[in-house]
């Protein structure tokens, strides 16, 4: 597997550092990024491949992460050169429907959406995630799983509205956690299920070591 990571802000970085401390290839590992200074403290830090354009960048079978902000996915996604369902999309840009990223890319299905919580930045982190449609593979789901998994536990959801609900929660149990030290449990008033269980362990985890409760990824953005 080689992956394309569009956008080198803080989401991307902690998911090189995660694949890279589980051995992932570097050499399988390039960044388009527009900033030469989010450039440089790539290339400084680990060492990858990365480039300020993402024409030729995107290579046939490659994995591309959209790491944009997501004011910015339309536009980067319409520079990508991506069609034909030959890569493996996968978006982290909170708040965008797959629906509209399939749109902005000519109509490419094989996409998975995916919501990493702050506590990701520490290796402690759960993701949703959620495929676009059947032409999303077993393959393309284990991917993904080992790309996200890298910064923490995956959650596969089956409706991409509740993607909007693992946003909230994670936020949500952030603050709680930063309060009373833990994620809220019984008698919150919210049902149990695995997905904001796991949600609730990775806000925990995250405000224990030195996130602070509300932190978000990136500055003005909300990909975490």
């Amino acid at each position: 597997m080689r992956i394309t990571f569009i956008g080198g802000g803080n989401m991307a970085d902690a998911l090189i550092g995660g694949l890279l401390r589980k051995d992932f290839p570097l050499q399988d590992i390039r960044v388009v990024e527009i900033s030469a200074e989010a450039r440089r403290k790539l290339v400084d830090k680990y060492g990858v491949t990365s480039v300020d354009k993402p024409k030729d960048a995107v290579r046939a079978n490659d994995v591309v992460v959209f790491a944009v902000k997501p004011q910015h996915l339309r536009e980067a996604a319409a520079k990508s050169g991506i069609a034909d369902n030959a890569n493996l999309v996968i978006s982290i840009a909170a708040g965008v429907r797959l629906a509209n990223l399939s749109k902005w890319l000519k109509g490419h299905t094989r996409l998975v959406r995916a919501m990493p919580n702050t506590p990701a930045m520490i290796g402690e982190g759960v993701a949703g995630l959620f495929p676009f449609s059947k032409a999303v593979t077993r393959e393309d789901r284990e991917q993904t799983e080992t790309i996200l998994g890298a910064v923490g536990a995956t959650v596969w959801l089956t409706d991409e509205s509740q993607m909007d609900a693992v946003t909230a929660i994670s936020r949500h149990d952030r603050a709680g956690a930063g309060e009373h030290g833990q994620g809220r449990g019984e008698g919150s008033g919210h049902p149990r299920d695995p997905c904001r269980q796991r949600t609730r362990q990775g806000a925990g985890r995250g405000t224990g070591q030195g996130i602070r409760p509300g932190t978000r990824c990136s500055p003005r953005s909300a990909t975490c």
